[in-house]
């Protein structure tokens, strides 16, 4: 249901009234949703009402598709997504995944949002040591 233009906006509904059975559903899934043109909406809306341990869980199952997430056209609204609404301890496997590609995602059409974002949210003396270490490149 997630991935259909009929689907997606019930699900979207089941994730407002009782969450914790359907982001049960999108585990192992969640790649592969983030990067479909619905899937996404509802994996985002997921992040959104969903609690710090899915958040985790989320993090660990991403993990190793973070840089191919953020340079597809829908799956880097879901990595924009979970940096926003992630905590620090949730970002960051996903964070150390960005650092290994932030040259190259900084230049790609996608890729540079997710580092905006990440630029947004995360603290300033990791963004002073990236700026740094950009600058002897």
């Amino acid at each position: 249901l997630a991935r259909t233009a009929e689907g997606h906006p019930r699900v979207l509904a089941m994730l407002e009234d009782a969450w914790e059975p359907v982001v049960a559903q999108l585990e192992g899934h969640l790649v592969k949703l983030s990067c479909h043109r619905w899937g996404t909406l509802v994996v985002q809306q997921a992040l959104e009402v969903s609690t710090h341990e899915w958040h985790l869980q989320f993090a660990q199952e991403v993990s190793g598709c973070v840089s191919r997430m953020s340079s597809n056209l829908n799956g880097n609204h879901v990595i924009q997504k979970f940096l926003e609404v992630s905590s620090a301890v949730a970002r960051a496997t996903v964070v150390a995944e960005l650092e290994s590609n932030l040259m190259w995602l900084a230049r790609h059409e996608f890729g540079c949002r997710v580092i905006q974002r990440l630029i947004e949210h995360e603290s300033s003396e990791s963004m002073q040591v990236w700026l740094a270490e950009s600058a002897e490149l």
